[in-house]
């Protein structure tokens, strides 16, 4: 295991984010989409960056309505199963962030 306070870990970090955002469609820019990429760290990034992609999708390419399109990114991310810190973080929190920045 290695060890938390390595200066290779510390420059590696960096990295690691920037290439893990180079195809991140999460979050509405860079900084909340390497917020969004660091605080779901250990959960199914493939399908939360899908559910991602459809939701801005939904918006770009289909012009659905915003209740539209939020409500299918809320369904799915529900339906992606994940451990108890992941299905409070990316269920609640984010279902609660697009319903209440409307």
């Amino acid at each position: 295991m290695m060890n938390l306070k390595s200066p290779l870990l510390h420059l590696a970090f960096p990295l690691m984010i920037k290439a893990s955002l180079a195809e991140w469609h999460c979050g509405a820019g860079p900084v909340t989409g390497m917020c969004a990429a660091i605080a779901t760290a250990t959960c199914d990034h493939a399908n939360i960056d899908k559910c991602c992609w459809i939701h801005d999708r939904c918006y770009e390419k289909l012009h659905l309505n915003q209740t539209y399109c939020d409500d299918e990114f809320c369904n799915c991310l529900n339906s992606i199963p994940g451990n108890m810190y992941c299905q409070t973080l990316v269920h609640e929190l984010w279902d609660n962030l697009v319903y209440h920045t409307k």
